[in-house]
């Protein structure tokens, strides 16, 4: 941003001698002022390769967790190996509420003003946070907003929901023009991330769950032979 600008007369030669600076530390602060303003109300589009990027992996997970709960009888979907282990119907059930709360968080965040400056807190890369979701080092305890208690229904209710839900997130993707990049939510496993590596964090819960709900599968599978 150019400003050239020129003054004449008495008060500016004195000011020339008394308050030599005075001027520029007023362009100083005005210049400040402009790019604070400019990044509040920054737009930011996704690029294609992101919105690519984002597309692959729900789509890629919510076809994985449809392959997984595929031709589950009712028996199935409801035995327990203990009281401290989830069912299948459980499992599906948690990533459901998970899956319809994720969203509401960035619409949420999007409510606020966009702030650039603290993408300097962000440690983690968008590459780094699906490997460190699916990672069994992370032992992770639900939040009582997200424990199945048995909400729905039915599990075709369930599982209908999460599905309605999971399109209308890649049609969000595919579409908007929202400034994911420049808002911003914490969680426990990655410290602070923007919207955009939320809603990859959120693919890859569902990916998480879904091998919990393969290893349930696999110990029935024993157990039945």
């Amino acid at each position: 941003l150019i400003t050239p600008e020129s003054q004449n007369g008495f008060l500016t030669s004195m000011q020339k001698i008394f308050q030599p600076n005075k001027l520029l530390k007023l362009h100083d602060t005005w210049l400040k002022l402009i790019k604070e303003r400019a990044e509040n109300t920054s737009n930011n589009k996704l690029s294609k390769t992101e919105r690519t990027e984002l597309n692959n992996q729900l789509q890629s997970s919510l076809a994985k967790f449809k392959s997984a709960i595929a031709n589950v009888s009712p028996n199935e979907m409801t035995m327990k190996f203990s009281e401290k282990k989830w069912s299948i119907a459980e499992c599906i059930e948690h990533v459901t509420l998970a899956e319809t709360r994720f969203p509401e968080i960035v619409k949420e965040e999007m409510k606020k003003s966009a702030n650039p400056s603290l993408r300097k807190n962000i440690k983690i890369k968008d590459e780094k946070i699906r490997p460190r979701m699916l990672s069994r080092i992370w032992k992770a305890k639900s939040p009582e907003v997200f424990k199945p208690t048995g909400r729905f229904k039915s599990v075709e209710e369930c599982i209908q929901t999460f599905e309605q839900q999971r399109l209308r997130t890649i049609e969000y993707i595919n579409t908007t023009n929202d400034d994911l990049r420049n808002h911003f939510w914490h969680h426990r496993l990655t410290g602070q991330i923007d919207l955009y590596q939320t809603l990859l964090l959120m693919s890859a819960h569902l990916e998480r769950h879904t091998y919990q709900i393969l290893k349930i599968k696999t110990n029935l599978k024993k157990k039945n032979q």
